[in-house]
């Protein structure tokens, strides 16, 4: 027995031993940074996080754009093919929580995906051009009732937390609404004014400018008490409707050493709070939304019982 219990203090003191050594060595090389959206918010906040944490790392941080389902293929592919070392990471969205419950997968993100901090919170709306016929959210629901089918509006995408939160909202209210998803914000934006759809349910912060600039309008945010720059907007609690936010953060596969997870932590965290980004969250109209890995992974498992449910309830559950 004893031999026995010297050999596994000696195995544990080895494998101790070649964490702290990873750990001092790494990163050695690039790493790997995928942003599950195209061009908009999202992106422009990720590129300038993914430099200031570069550089703290002594590495560069390549930011690769791979938009689809979402922005859900691209996390749910790294977490079934990428080495848990630290040299892929990824961009995560709520919108990953929803997904399985959508969709027949083969991955949860609860368990397969390793934390590694929480950085933002957006306000979500619903927008339309200011040509829109529609001055309130009761003028858009009288419309739907009247006509069924033909109230249209975009999200970022199938599955994102937008899509839901509308999906949910239009159940309640007894709309038939249709839905065109688009690859992000960017994308929902331009068509928007374009006039490819009625309205949108996206970020507040994603179409600011345009509605600073008289090109479209908030109807209604579903905060449960009014944004900064939303305060003459009414809120979903005030109608009687539900509230939701969309968070960002950053995860890598399942198994990544403690080690590297707080060496990728530390440097984030680092560049959340410098002044430089502080002034980018202000102009992206993102609120901070810092999380450690322990606080990170348990929202996302206790934020997994609510987008089942709302899925559920939107009876939009994989058949």
């Amino acid at each position: 027995m004893k031999r026995f219990l010297a050999s596994i203090m000696a195995a544990w003191l080895c494998l101790a031993a070649a964490s702290a050594a990873l750990a001092d060595t790494y990163p050695s090389r690039p790493i790997t940074f995928i942003v599950p959206f195209t061009a908009g918010p999202a992106d422009t906040l990720m590129r300038a996080f993914a430099d200031r944490a570069g550089k703290e790392l002594g590495q560069p941080l390549v930011v690769v754009n791979r938009p689809g389902a979402g922005g859900s293929m691209a996390p749910a592919a790294m977490s079934k093919t990428a080495a848990p070392d630290g040299y892929t990471i990824s961009m995560f969205s709520a919108s990953l929580l929803f997904y399985p419950y959508l969709n027949k997968v083969d991955w949860s993100a609860p368990t397969d995906f390793t934390y590694i901090i929480g950085v933002t919170s957006d306000a979500l709306a619903v927008h339309v051009p200011e040509g829109s016929p529609f001055k309130t959210i009761e003028e858009v629901v009288a419309f739907g009732k009247a006509n069924p089918g033909r109230l249209t509006y975009a999200t970022p995408g199938v599955a994102t937390t937008m899509h839901l939160v509308a999906e949910n909202l239009f159940r309640k209210l007894g709309i038939q609404a249709t839905h065109v998803p688009y690859k992000g914000t960017a994308e929902v934006v331009r068509a928007l004014l374009a006039g490819e759809v009625m309205m949108s349910v996206d970020l507040a912060g994603g179409n600011y400018t345009q509605v600073q600039g008289g090109k479209a309008r908030y109807l209604m945010q579903f905060n449960e008490e009014p944004a900064p720059y939303m305060k003459n907007v009414p809120t979903a609690k005030a109608k009687g409707f539900d509230t939701a936010s969309s968070t960002l953060g950053i995860v890598g596969p399942k198994g990544m050493p403690p080690e590297i997870v707080q060496r990728l932590h530390a440097a984030f965290a680092k560049a959340l709070d410098e002044p430089g980004m502080v002034r980018i969250l202000d102009d992206l109209k993102k609120e901070r939304w810092y999380r450690t890995p322990a606080e990170y992974a348990a929202w996302a498992r206790e934020t997994d019982k609510t987008a089942r449910s709302m899925v559920e309830a939107a009876n939009l559950q994989a058949k």
